[in-house]
């Protein structure tokens, strides 16, 4: 007999794992669309998983994933519900194919703002911004989605074990560098990890090594993308000065609104097009989110 979830979703193929959570694509037998159905582990926090849900609840954005269903499956583990995304994740992009031309990489990023923004909005933090939890499409009908909000913060804590200070939790790699000094997290975290996504897009590499070193590496980054892969469209001054900006580590220098950045990502492309009306035919398919307020 078929596995079912929550008495209603059918469990067709499984599409992800990890240490602590399994997504499935299933069929809701009542609306007999296809869903995706995250299923928490045995070992995973429920106080987490709940404020995941809770996250996911209150925010409603095209570039966010749509929590539909939330319930305890056997044993009391956790299961959400969420819309099935199309396309693929970012990291599986750069693996393939290296690098993207920096106003591709402008336009996703714009779009991952706007729903940033609508996360901050809801009085969260998203915490975990990276090339594997973007979903970025194969078809131009399909948005731009931040997919994982699984260690996600309330601006004004309210739960201290969860955002205890001097707790280094997400991916160090795109981590702001206050985050790994056991900083308090903030929307401007939530751009600089962005930055670090972009850079790497554009360059082809990730700027700063992974170690037991970041917080210092990333305390003396200074952004220098003097040589872009072989192909690849030159990134104007413009571009190089907002990335820039993205990744001050001094707080006080950063940018440290979603919606403000994504204008300015915005105009950046939109800029370059009527200044250079050569650069179509590298940059004709690039799509432009509107800004969803």
């Amino acid at each position: 007999m078929d596995e079912v979830f929550l008495g209603r979703y059918r469990v067709d193929e499984r599409l992800g794992h990890g240490g602590m959570a399994t997504i499935w694509r299933c069929t809701d037998l009542v609306s007999m669309r296809q869903v995706a159905v995250k299923l928490l582990s045995a070992k995973a926090d429920s106080a987490r998983a709940l404020l995941e849900g809770e996250a996911m609840a209150a925010v409603r954005h095209p570039n966010v994933v749509r929590l539909l269903d939330f319930g305890l499956e056997s044993g009391g583990r956790p299961c959400l519900v969420m819309e099935l995304v199309h396309g693929e994740v970012l990291r599986a992009r750069l693996d393939r194919e290296g690098f993207v031309p920096w106003n591709r990489a402008f336009g996703w990023g714009a779009a991952v703002l706007n729903g940033l923004s609508a996360i901050h909005d809801a009085d969260f933090m998203h915490r975990d911004v990276k090339p594997a939890n973007i979903m970025v499409p194969h078809r131009p009908e399909d948005a731009v989605k931040l997919i994982d909000l699984g260690i996600v913060t309330p601006r004004v804590p309210s739960e201290p074990r969860l955002t205890q200070t001097g707790m280094v939790i997400g991916t160090p790699g795109y981590m702001a560098p206050e985050l790994l000094m056991g900083g308090t997290p903030g929307v401007a975290a939530d751009i600089y990890s962005l930055g670090m996504v972009l850079w790497e897009a554009i360059g082809g590499i990730h700027p700063v090594k992974a170690g037991l070193d970041q917080a210092i590496a990333k305390l003396s980054f200074r952004p220098k993308l003097a040589t872009l892969p072989t192909g690849a469209p030159p990134l104007p001054d413009a571009a190089r000065l907002l990335l820039t900006r993205m990744l001050r580590a001094p707080l006080e220098e950063r940018l440290d609104n979603a919606r403000e950045c994504a204008a300015l990502m915005r105009s950046v492309i939109l800029g370059h097009r009527q200044t250079q009306p050569e650069a179509q035919a590298w940059s004709d398919t690039v799509e432009i989110d509107v800004d969803f307020r």
